[in-house]
């Protein structure tokens, strides 16, 4: 594992900081990738036609340039992994938690927190991800109804995959513009647009 892939990996944090905290705002995931500059130009709008008497215009920039660093960045990784023949970025997503949980297996409620996304979505990307046996669904010994998601061992390989090209982007248009401090002071203040 190279420098610039664990550097890439710690700055992913960040970036994945910022994907969920838009989710909440937006439920950006939900809608598709032609669809999002449309979407996001809406949220600009409304957010400022329902903010301007209380924004500054410090704020309201700093929202701007989020909103469109944000835009850029899942645009560069959906573009670079599309070019290399891998799925969309919701699959490394989702993918990347499993591999980083304990036994590498999770409750599908802590998957949904984890990512920011609508139940809905967790059950068809779940379905998918089993249907392509990259992971394994497992009843809860003490609960019929509940149950683990498990990464197996096709899961954990097209995700060391989908790691390296995600890790290769982040270097080039996010990780290469911040030194290690700008990246933690990024880090603590998107954290602040973060649920407890």
């Amino acid at each position: 594992m190279g420098v610039s892939f664990i550097r890439a990996g710690r700055i992913d944090k960040a970036l994945r900081s910022t994907h969920i905290a838009f989710s909440i705002l937006g439920n950006i995931e939900r809608c598709p990738a032609r669809g999002f500059a449309r979407l996001m130009q809406m949220h600009l709008v409304l957010f400022w036609a329902m903010t301007e008497a209380a924004l500054s215009k410090s704020e309201a920039k700093a929202w701007e340039r989020l909103a469109r660093a944000h835009r850029l960045m899942i645009q560069a990784l959906e573009r670079d992994l599309k070019g290399a023949g891998l799925p969309a970025l919701a699959w490394h997503d989702f993918l990347q938690v499993l591999a980083e949980a304990p036994d590498q297996k999770l409750r599908p409620g802590d998957i949904e927190a984890a990512l920011g996304i609508a139940q809905y979505n967790l059950s068809r990307l779940i379905d998918r991800l089993a249907a392509d046996k990259l992971v394994s669904r497992e009843k809860l010994a003490d609960d019929g109804r509940g149950q683990w998601v498990g990464l197996l061992p096709h899961g954990a390989d097209l995700h060391a995959r989908m790691a390296k090209r995600v890790a290769a982007t982040l270097t080039a248009h996010f990780a290469a513009k911040l030194d290690g401090d700008s990246a933690k002071k990024l880090a603590k203040l998107l954290g602040r647009l973060l649920p407890d």
